[in-house]
């Protein structure tokens, strides 16, 4: 059971974060700070890694 549990939660971790918030409305495009929050949130689950983390926060941000 957990090594079907454990991939699919980041699995769906990673879609949420990667996609912005979930809260959004269709249309619409979350903030940066929302995607920064969610972003964040998903690091301190330790779902994503330092460098995944980074990584996104850089493109969030607009730094190359």
């Amino acid at each position: 059971m957990k090594r079907i549990l454990v991939p699919a939660l980041i699995g769906i971790a990673s879609v949420i974060v990667f996609t912005g918030c979930v809260n959004i409305q269709a249309g619409q495009k979350a903030t940066a700070g929302q995607q920064l929050i969610d972003l964040h949130a998903a690091h301190a689950a330790q779902l994503v890694t330092d460098a995944e983390y980074q990584a996104e926060k850089a493109k969030i941000l607009g730094e190359k």
